[in-house]
């Protein structure tokens, strides 16, 4: 049993965790998760993100060191904005992202090495509104109709990519 079972929102910030922890329980009702200026985390495990099946909100922010993120986000059902920024050293997303139905918002920002957008975005229907800013590997591939990654967010109606943030 959590400690704080009605908790619905969450910001971890500056803190000196390697890991972000596994304890997240099922019984937790967090609807807003913020993770930002945790310096040291290099991953988030799979054991406890998949568990936040009520969250609304993802926002991970200022983790110089986070290489990757878990397949266990795909399981965040009820997920509708994830925002991603200043996360140098991520350098790719989980394929399994074409799960997050409810997703509304996508926004990517300072993440110099991420590579491509998974296969997974084109199933993203309710996907309403794609930002990628200050990620030159990504601005290249997400050109429209140019790009090689264009065929997999075409059908967002709403994409802004450049050098904003």
């Amino acid at each position: 049993m959590p400690l704080y079972p009605n908790l619905d929102e969450l910001r971890l910030k500056k803190s000196s965790w390697k890991v972000l922890p596994s304890s997240f329980a099922p019984s937790y009702k967090l609807k807003y998760l913020m993770i930002s200026g945790v310096e040291d985390i290099e991953y988030v495990p799979e054991e406890g993100i998949g568990n936040l099946t009520l969250l609304q909100k993802l926002s991970i922010e200022d983790c110089p060191n986070l290489a990757s993120l878990p397949e266990g986000l795909c399981c965040l059902i009820s997920l509708q904005e994830l925002i991603i920024w200043y996360c140098p050293k991520l350098g790719s997303l989980p394929e399994g992202m074409g799960n997050l139905k409810s997703l509304q918002l996508l926004l990517i920002s300072n993440c110099p090495n991420l590579a491509s957008v998974p296969e997974g975005l084109r199933c993203l229907l309710s996907l309403k509104k794609l930002i990628i800013g200050s990620c030159p590997i990504l601005k290249q591939r997400c050109q429209k109709e140019t790009g090689e990654d264009w065929s997999k967010i075409a059908h967002i109606p709403d994409i802004t990519i450049g050098a904003f943030f």
